[in-house]
């Protein structure tokens, strides 16, 4: 079994701290949109969500490498990306 070294403890509390802020931003996020009264708040209110959110790593930038592999070993066959 491998030992806790004292980089590990601070890393996991890091870690802890860094999840237990953003779980509070969220919740934070989340109750300003519900006391909301005016559309520039929720305007804003949404500007600042999508400031948050890493747009690159969202599922819908996501590539299945089955996909990836047909589509390369289609251009090596035919010259063409036509396996989509």
């Amino acid at each position: 079994m491998r030992k806790l070294l004292a980089a590990d403890i601070v890393s996991e509390s890091h870690n802890d701290i860094k999840k237990k802020k953003k779980e509070d931003g969220v919740k934070e996020w989340l109750e300003a949109v519900a006391q909301c009264l005016t559309l520039s708040r929720l305007n804003v209110l949404i500007g600042i969500l999508e400031s948050c959110v890493k747009w690159e790593k969202s599922a819908e930038n996501a590539v299945c490498t089955v996909t990836v592999q047909s589509v390369s070993f289609n251009e090596s066959v035919t010259g063409t990306a036509s396996g989509l």
